[in-house]
Order: C-alpha cells, then structure tokens, then sequence
C-alpha cells in the first residue's frame, strides 16, 4: 500500500471497506462516535460478504441478503454466525451498558465490543479463530460458556444461549464502546464456565 494510501486510510473521516471503496464516516449514519469507521472495518473482516438484515423488528421475518458494506450502515438488527460461530453475543435486558461492562471488568473479560438497546446492552466476544458449525465439541463447549454468562450476567435466556445463527443489534447504529481488537480463545471462558458448573452441579 501507498504511504499516501496509508495516510487517507488512517483519517478519522473515513473507512477503507473491503471492496477498496472509501465510506465517509457518517454514510447513510448520524452515529458521531468517534470509532464508528475503526469498527466497521473490524466488522467488515468478520462477518461473510452477504449478511442478513432489517431496520424495523417488524421486518425480522423477511430479512434478506445484502452486501456486509451497505448492511452494517442502514439497519439496526443484522444476523451474526451466518456461515460459522466467531462471536459468543449476550442480550442484557435488565442492566444498563456500565453496570454489564463493570461486571464483565470484574471476571477480566472485557467485550469486544458492545452496545446499548432500548431495554440494556448486547456484549460481543469476538473469538481468535471460527469455529465450524459440525465442529460438535466445541459448538458444545462454546454453548457451555454461553450458558455459563448468561448466567452471571443475567442476560436473557432464550436470546443469550443461541451459538449458531442468531439476530443482535447492529452495533454502529447504537451507542457503542469498542476495545480495539480484542479477541478470545473458547479457553479464555473456562474458569467462569467451571464455576457455574460446580455451582450447579447436583449432589450425588
């Protein structure tokens, strides 16, 4: 890449997409957070090149495909783990994006990203590596730690436990916090996860 390519790429003012095409920061998006074209980019290399998506709830039962670009900037609700599960997404109907971040502060598992909703905060683990859909053991382990801080964090149950497909809030058109690239192993979750087990496990 070109150092002038470089400079124009790293301008707060604009976002170089995967298509090489330069998307200005506010496209299609009132959203002034200042890391709103850092995190599109991020999410551009971790979500398929088609996702899923709708602006109004009303909507979800005819979602279609559209190209990642133009989706992650127009809708509100997208479709994660499409094609392979590379984020563990927790839906906080009862605690506001501090309270849930303060408590994830306290177990050091700070989100990758996250955003507030009308009723909480949705939390998004991105992981280091994808994980296959017939990958049974850890799809397995990976409902385990699911399972395992939706309990911790209260979250909904019913949203919270979905590993594969599953629609979340898009988080470019919410208020938003993003730790740059953070990113975890399944093995990063095993201590929360063994102690909501041994919390659990029924006595013999």
């Amino acid at each position: 890449m070109k150092e002038q390519d470089k400079e124009l790429n790293s301008w707060r003012g604009y976002s170089l997409s995967h298509d090489n095409m330069i998307i200005p920061k506010n496209f299609g998006n009132s959203n002034e957070n200042e890391d709103y074209p850092e995190l599109f980019s991020y999410l551009i290399t971790k979500l398929p090149p088609q996702i899923k998506a709708f602006k109004r709830k009303e909507d979800f039962n005819i979602r279609f495909d559209q190209k990642t670009s133009f989706a992650l900037h127009k809708n509100k609700w997208i479709e994660y783990n499409q094609k392979w599960v590379n984020m563990l997404i927790f839906d906080i109907d009862n605690k506001t994006l501090d309270q849930s971040l303060e408590m994830a502060l306290k177990l050091d598992l700070e989100p990758t990203f996250a955003c507030s909703t009308d009723k909480g905060c949705h939390l998004f683990y991105v992981l280091e590596n994808k994980i296959n859909f017939e990958w049974v053991k850890a799809i397995k382990y990976a409902e385990d730690i699911k399972i395992a801080l939706t309990d911790y964090f209260g979250a909904d149950k019913i949203a919270s436990h979905k590993v594969k497909t599953a629609v979340y809030r898009n988080p470019l058109q919410h208020e938003f916090i993003y730790n740059h690239d953070l990113e975890y192993k399944l093995d990063d979750f095993k201590e929360i996860t063994l102690k909501f087990k041994a919390k659990n496990q029924k006595p013999q």
